[in-house]
């Protein structure tokens, strides 16, 4: 793949979200689809929008959330929604979390320790706060188990707690969630776009690709350039290591193929090219180097 970027982003895309968000891990085949054909030519930032301040005050009428059932109403809208999506999830985790959950706070919190911490790794951690609560069950509004994730890739978990204990991280994400209600964002995930003109395209909740790529090349125009070519034998590897996994689904919409195309190319490359194979509830999750004594839904790290 040709890693070669212009200097300067043609368009900006912010994505207001919130890593416990269903409709935002469902989006992430489409951010690594224009991640891979664009490059550094589109510039990604993300916004923390708070989904949920307290559960036990949360009502959700559209979705019939709400009332001492939330946990079990959370699961049924979680695998309603992979039905659309197609991005692995695990609805038992909020049976498992029923009586510690309170808020998706920590979570954003979390986000933002990681963003003081390491910038150039934070987006490589709200990839694996997502991938971690929808599909591989663990409790990411709990700093210890967000520390672990985050030394998991290399950030000083000592630093991002130190964030975390100081309210640093809290305090850039109660600005952060200022910014998301003065802009009377109320849907998650809501993706804005911008140029250096100044021009502005806004997207609400979850979208098709062609929905995407439509809005960049309206506002980019001519400084987008060409997409690159990509070739599942060629790009594969480097698709994964962009985001450190991959799925299924995601590798079928970056290469415009089918699941069980997607599925023998990831299967493939399993422990031959050092990646490993998780079930994933009613998925896989496909990762560079973990260890084989990972426990998929438990107290064990990888």
């Amino acid at each position: 793949m040709d890693k070669t970027f212009q200097s300067d982003a043609a368009l900006t895309l912010t994505c207001y979200t919130d890593p416990y968000c269903t409709w935002c891990w469902g989006s992430e085949p489409m951010l690594t689809k224009l991640r891979a054909l664009y490059g550094e030519r589109i510039k990604l930032a993300y916004k923390m929008g708070g989904l949920v301040r307290n559960i036990r005050q949360f009502y959700d009428a559209a979705n019939g959330i709400g009332g001492n059932g939330w946990y079990k109403q959370v699961a049924a809208h979680w695998e309603e929604a992979s039905q659309r999506h197609g991005m692995p999830v695990d609805p038992r985790v909020w049976d498992d979390v029923k009586d510690s959950f309170q808020s998706t706070y920590p979570a954003c919190i979390s986000f933002k320790a990681a963003e003081l911490s390491s910038p150039n790794l934070a987006n490589l951690f709200l990839r694996r706060l997502r991938e971690s609560a929808a599909a591989l069950r663990l409790p990411i509004h709990d700093y210890e188990v967000t520390a672990k994730l985050a030394a998991d890739i290399g950030i000083d978990p000592l630093d991002f707690m130190k964030r975390i204990e100081s309210g640093e991280a809290e305090h850039a994400f109660m600005l952060e969630l200022a910014e998301c209600r003065q802009a009377m964002i109320q849907s998650f995930p809501t993706f804005i776009f911008s140029n250096p003109q100044g021009q502005q395209y806004t997207l609400v909740s979850y979208r098709s690709f062609p929905a995407f790529d439509r809005v960049v090349r309206e506002l980019a125009g001519e400084a987008l350039g060409a997409p690159r070519q990509l070739s599942i034998d060629d790009d594969l590897m480097d698709i994964i290591e962009m985001n450190g996994s991959t799925t299924v689904p995601e590798i079928a919409e970056v290469f415009d193929i089918g699941t069980t195309e997607a599925k023998d190319a990831l299967d493939r490359l399993v422990n031959k090219e050092g990646i490993e194979v998780f079930q994933a509830g009613n998925g896989f999750l496909y990762r560079i180097g973990r260890t084989a004594s990972c426990k998929v839904g438990s107290a064990f790290f990888c």
